[in-house]
């Protein structure tokens, strides 16, 4: 890790100490279960797997919190959750041990109720604890920012929500926001890093790509040649891995919450005309809140870390087309004029941008399609297959436009490297088009093809 050392504070001695609390209560609810067995009284395995399942598990927490506070990790998502997790199971037990305070006939019960009345007030405390992020560390390899981004230093459940922006916002709504107001990129995402990381794997796959042949039949040594035409494609997945594989996780469960609601609707219609128990009612109300409030935070995550990729595939395009051009000979300047060169850099970058977000729907949408006619089927039965027809005819017309707009845009960047190359022409012999006045001449040459280029 490039940061060491997190140095401590009011949050991480807290968690520490409420930690070591845990340990203590589950140990002794072991220890007591263990006296009552030997005393001759009817205790039940689940008395002795439960509290030795919860030590070592607070226990696997403990180490985990200080190995991060090693590693410079001002906060987990992995004990967030876990966190989250026991606080919101906890709430039935909570409650019942509480009806039952009252109504505690023997001493085993009152001893257990005693201790989970410490238990998990305990466990909510460090639910929220993990809520705010740890100091920052004491040693970092990272360049000192001059105005870092908050994310670096938030907790888990801020970069979830996005709270750490809110203070952008507010700003925002005060006073117009500019360039000052904005902070320093993360390391990893500035160009530097980008473009070092892409030409490392470039240069890694080009080797993978090439074989040795012999140059001359009448010489022994070899050379090496491409195989075929590469492609930037697996580069930029290199590159750019932890984010594509964040996303594509996100938008798998996101797919899968959206299955959820209609279940969820199904059972509450259900449930309207029948007799069960009201708490189901409320059960299924909140859990269809709970699964849209769901799928909408993690769509966003999906989409935020997609555009992340998107912004360093943009990146590493911009600086190998920049090097690119750079380095051309003079035969191959006069195959690439300057306006197909700035439009690589330019357009086809942005395109680069652009498709990220939406580059999951390749094997999520047949995966969502089968799902639905899945489900549907078990609704409707045969009726599905009318939908189905449908779809199915509507394919080949998609397609028809779909490569009716893909030779568009390829006549359209025709149009605009022409109209930058003219553009570039009249800029570089600006003093010759004044002294002749050939403006309104160019002008109206640019204007046409500016006209055909929207048209």
């Amino acid at each position: 890790s490039k940061c060491r050392d997190v140095p401590w504070g009011f949050t991480n001695i807290t968690k520490f100490f409420v930690n070591i609390l845990l340990i203590m209560i589950c140990g002794t609810s072991l220890f007591l279960s263990v006296i009552y067995y030997a005393t001759g009284e009817r205790i039940y395995p689940v008395d002795f797997w439960t509290p030795t399942i919860s030590t070592g598990t607070f226990i696997l927490a403990l180490v985990l919190m200080m190995w991060d506070k090693i590693r410079g990790v001002q906060t987990s998502g992995v004990l967030f959750l876990f966190w989250l997790t026991l606080s919101v199971a906890g709430i039935a037990q909570f409650l019942t041990e509480l009806s039952q305070a009252s109504v505690a006939s023997s001493e085993e019960m009152k001893h257990k109720m005693v201790l989970y009345m410490g238990y998990y007030p305990a466990v909510v405390v460090m639910l929220v604890l993990n809520l705010f992020a740890d100091p920052p560390p004491r040693v970092t390899d990272y360049p000192k920012y001059q105005k870092t981004c908050p994310e670096l230093q938030t907790s888990f459940a801020s970069r979830i929500v996005f709270g750490w922006f809110d203070q952008m916002i507010w700003k925002g709504c005060r006073n117009p926001l500019t360039v000052a107001d904005l902070w320093d990129l993360r390391y990893q995402d500035t160009s530097d890093q980008v473009v070092k990381r892409f030409e490392k794997n470039w240069k890694k796959y080009l080797e993978r790509r090439t074989e040795n042949v012999k140059v001359d039949k009448n010489l022994p040594q070899k050379g090496k040649v491409p195989k075929k035409p590469v492609s930037v494609l697996s580069t930029m997945c290199r590159i750019c891995w932890m984010p594509l594989v964040s996303g594509a996780f996100c938008k798998l469960v996101g797919d899968m919450l959206t299955f959820a609601n209609p279940h969820i609707l199904l059972l509450m219609i259900r449930f309207i005309g029948s007799k069960e128990f009201m708490w189901r009612g409320f059960i299924y109300a909140i859990g269809l809140f709970v699964m849209s409030e769901l799928q909408s935070l993690i769509n966003h995550q999906h989409l935020i870390n997609m555009y992340v990729a998107g912004l360093n595939f943009r990146t590493a395009i911009m600086s190998a087309v920049y090097k690119k051009a750079l380095r051309l000979s003079n035969s191959a300047r006069k195959t690439a004029t300057v306006g197909e060169v700035v439009n690589l850099m330019a357009v086809d970058a942005q395109r680069a941008l652009d498709f990220a977000p939406f580059c999951h729907v390749v094997w999520s949408s047949p995966l969502t399609f089968i799902l639905a006619l899945y489900f549907l089927w078990q609704i409707l039965g045969p009726a599905t297959l009318a939908g189905l027809a449908v779809m199915i005819i509507i394919i080949p017309l998609n397609s028809l436009i779909a490569k009716r707009v893909k030779n568009l845009q390829m006549e359209q960047m025709q149009y605009k490297d022409d109209r930058v190359k003219q553009m570039n022409e009249v800029l570089s012999g600006i003093k010759v088009l004044k002294l002749y006045a050939w403006e309104p001449s160019f002008r109206d040459q640019i204007l046409k093809i500016r006209m055909k280029e929207i048209s």
